[in-house]
């Protein structure tokens, strides 16, 4: 279990607002979406690449292969992760006690799991994730994404409440992805994990141990992350019947889909422009609120057509 970090106050000579004035006049909310745009742009025109890198003597073009661009796939893919941690810190900083920057800057990654756990978990928890400051989906979108931004007359109600409750799924939905990332631990802490493609099928075996018969691919995809979980659990050793609590690891292998990831990333980029927005306006400091993010004719159904042709992972103990 991760350990908690002592709970000390905070002491500082600048005013709150204008703590929050500095952060978001100069926040960058572009910053990892112009990455994953760079990066799609290689791979939608990777002869281009080629012959761009050919003019550039201190390149080793057997480099750039198809492990190269393999590389830059899954990049796209930790990047929405990478980018979701901090665009759900950013949410959630408005119900914090301190100035959004200084929060930004303390906050650990367990605590920021355990925050993201409380949303995925439903609508009850809203009131203990917010430190009682909503109490609802909606009025946790008003506030976190709009910065109480209320839309002008002439828009429905109800075509207003469905952007609310978009949004909200889109957050879900976006946090269940994180959550589910266990390659993320492996890729940032050292980069153990692997590229490449893969396949998972099944065939018959007669006698036990002798394969027959054609292979039936029950999942492939050419863009799989390999790489170790170790599980704790309990074995009995044979020469005491007594029970131990050990560490198992088993090899992980999961496909994904880049498109999928830029989809959301899109979609993040969008709600961090509109939050940095109206946040400088509530501050006095933004301008006029036009254009900003409108969920209301999201379609949930193309969206998760497009994780169903790249959800699949499987275990094996080593």
């Amino acid at each position: 279990m991760a350990k908690q970090k002592e709970k000390l106050d905070y002491t500082y000579a600048t005013d709150p607002t204008e703590f929050d004035l500095r952060f978001y006049r100069r926040y960058d909310e572009n910053f990892l979406y112009n990455k994953a745009l760079a990066l799609a742009m290689v791979l939608e025109n990777e002869e281009r690449f080629k012959a761009q890198a050919a003019e550039y003597q201190d390149i080793d073009l057997s480099r750039i292969n198809d492990k190269f661009f393999e590389s830059l796939r899954a990049e796209i893919h930790f990047t929405e992760m990478h980018q979701f941690e901090g665009f759900f810190a950013l949410l959630i900083a408005v119900f914090q006690d301190h100035p959004h920057w200084i929060y930004l800057t303390d906050y650990t990654t367990w605590e920021m799991k355990e925050a993201i756990k409380l949303f995925i978990a439903g609508r009850t928890n809203i009131k203990t994730l917010t430190n009682s400051k909503v109490t609802t989906e909606r009025e946790f979108v008003t506030e976190a994404v709009y910065a109480t931004y209320q839309p002008h007359e002439e828009m429905q109600k109800d075509m207003w409440d469905a952007n609310l409750d978009n949004i909200a799924w889109l957050i879900r939905r976006m946090a269940e992805r994180y959550i589910a990332g266990s390659e993320y631990n492996a890729y940032k802490h050292g980069l153990r994990v692997m590229t490449g493609q893969s396949y998972f099928g099944l065939r018959l075996e007669n006698p036990p141990g002798n394969p027959v018969g054609p292979l039936r691919i029950l999942a492939s995809s050419d863009d799989s992350l390999s790489y170790l979980e170790l599980k704790e659990q309990v074995i009995e050793l044979p020469e005491n019947n007594q029970k131990k609590r050990v560490k198992r690891p088993y090899e992980t292998t999961k496909h994904f889909n880049p498109q999928e990831s830029i989809v959301y990333l899109s979609i993040m980029n969008r709600l961090l422009s509109t939050i940095k927005r109206t946040r400088l306006t509530l501050l006095n400091d933004g301008e006029a609120l036009e254009g900003l993010a409108n969920y209301s004719n999201l379609d949930e159904d193309q969206l998760i057509a497009l994780g169903a042709q790249s959800h699949f992972t499987s275990s094996f103990s080593v």
